[in-house]
C-alpha cells in the first residue's frame, strides 16, 4: 500500500544539506524522483512552502533542536490544507533529570562514584538547562499545539526506566555524545578527570559498557492533530 496514493509527493525538509544529500541518494536507488521534493528549511521557518500546501506534516525528534517551538507550530498550521494532520515525535528529555548519582552514562558506578560525578559535572557545565533540547515537557508541546490553531489534539507520552541490553566498545562509548550537540564522553571524561582517575574510572566502567548491561531512562511523546477551522 502506497501511503501517499498514486501521484502523491513527499517533501523532505530539513536544515541539514548532508541529510538532504543522503535522501537524495535513497531517492536514486528507488527510482522515485518524480515523487521527492527537497527543502532546506528550518521548522520554524518553512517559507519555501506555500500556505495550505500539504496534506501531512510529520516530524521526528526535531523540536528538541529548536528554539522558537511556537514559531515551529505556526509554520506547521499555515502549510497544512484543511483537514490536514500533524504528527510529532519528540524525546522529553526534562522528564528524565537529574539522572541518580549512583549511574554514570546508564551503568552504575559503585565505589567509582565521586569520579562519576565529576563527569557529569563537565557535562553540565556544557549544558545550558534553558536550551531548546531540554526546556519544555509534554504539556508544552500540548499548549503549542493549541496556541498554534490545532483544536484535534491528541498525546500519549511514555516513560520508562529498564534494564537494557546493549553491548558496545569501550572506544565507541567514548566516541559518543548524549546528543548532536553535546561533548562526547571522552571529551567529559578527558575535563573531568587527571590521567589515573581516568585509569580507574575505565577500570571501574569498561566491563559494564562492554557487557552491555545498562539502564535506560526514556521518555518520549507522540502528537498527532488535525487542522480544524
Amino acid at each position: 500500500m502506497d501511503p501517499v496514493g498514486p501521484s502523491g509527493q513527499v517533501i523532505f525538509s530539513d536544515v541539514s544539506e548532508q541529510l538532504l544529500e543522503a535522501s537524495r541518494l535513497l531517492e536514486q536507488q528507488l527510482g522515485v524522483a518524480e515523487r521527492c521534493r527537497f527543502v532546506a528549511a528550518g521548522a520554524e521557518d518553512l517559507a519555501p512552502m506555500a500556505d495550505r500546501s500539504v496534506d501531512v506534516v510529520t516530524t521526528r525528534s526535531v523540536l528538541i533542536y529548536v528554539s522558537q517551538k511556537a514559531q515551529a507550530f505556526a509554520e506547521f498550521f499555515r502549510v497544512l490544507r484543511q483537514d490536514g494532520r500533524l504528527a510529532i515525535h519528540e524525546p522529553i528529555n526534562r522528564l528524565m533529570f537529574p539522572v541518580p548519582a549512583s549511574e554514570s552514562l546508564g551503568y552504575p558506578v559503585g565505589a567509582v562514584q565521586v569520579l562519576a560525578d565529576k563527569v557529569k559535572a563537565a557535562g553540565e557545565a556544557c549544558d545550558d538547562r534553558e536550551s531548546s533540547m531540554i526546556n519544555f515537557d509534554d504539556q508544552d508541546l500540548l499548549r503549542l499545539a493549541e496556541a498554534a490553531g490545532f483544536r484535534e489534539i491528541h498525546l500519549e507520552l511514555r516513560q520508562q526506566i529498564a534494564s537494557y541490553h546493549a553491548p558496545m566498545a569501550w572506544e565507541a562509548c567514548l566516541s559518543t555524545s548524549g546528543n548532536p550537540l553535546a561533548p562526547t564522553n571522552r571529551e567529559m571524561i578527558t575535563e573531568a578527570l587527571r590521567p589515573a582517575d581516568r585509569t580507574r574510572f575505565e577500570e571501574h566502567l569498561r566491563p559494564a559498557v562492554e557487557a552491555g548491561d545498562m539502564v535506560r531512562r526514556l521518555a518520549v511523546e507522540d502528537l498527532w492533530a488535525e487542522k480544524k477551522i
